[in-house]
């Protein structure tokens, strides 16, 4: 979809959507997306199952945005002589804006896109458990396996908002 503003409904049957420019449209779960930045890839992988999921090179590129913004805040720790919990909490904080938005009902995040068309938790799994990685990674400078010294509640007290949990109150609460 290109242009300067899409009114209406619309139906689409894609596997990827780029929006140039800046738009407005309708997703097909009635939710309404105002002013999209240029650039945003929306992509959704369908299979023969039945099963809509995150496509692969969207868990690529978020895991990619992940790591980079960890390398960045324990960079910024070092640099500054900052306790291990406030870039951690830096992090945590960038991501959930990154994927909640700052809580305005009609803001478009990368969890209301989303949320409303995938049906299976599988990608939101693998990239909780990439986020809690990194969150750790932060702490320790290290990737290994004892990082799970830091676990999950204490991530949990520091803001850390799990993808999987906050998709399923989504469907709690959602009218479809």
């Amino acid at each position: 979809i290109d242009g300067n503003d899409i009114s209406g409904k619309i139906k689409f049957n894609a596997d990827k959507i780029r929006i140039g420019k800046k738009a407005s449209i309708t997703a097909h779960n009635d939710i309404e997306i105002d002013s999209i930045k240029s650039g945003h890839d929306m992509d959704i992988n369908s299979h023969d199952d039945g099963i809509i999921d995150i496509s692969e090179n969207t868990k690529r590129k978020i895991k990619s945005k992940i790591k980079r913004k960890a390398d960045a805040l324990r960079r910024w720790q070092r640099k500054k002589n900052l306790t291990e919990d406030k870039a951690a909490i830096g992090f945590i904080r960038s991501m959930n804006y990154k994927f909640f938005g700052g809580g305005e009902e009609d803001e478009f995040t990368w969890s209301r896109w989303f949320f409303g068309n995938i049906n299976t938790d599988k990608s939101l799994r693998e990239i909780d458990s990439y986020m809690q990685e990194y969150i750790r990674y932060i702490i320790t400078g290290r990737h290994y396996k004892g990082n799970y010294r830091i676990k999950y509640e204490t991530m949990k007290k520091w803001g850390y908002l799990s993808l999987v949990n906050e998709y399923y109150k989504r469907q709690k609460n959602s009218v479809f």
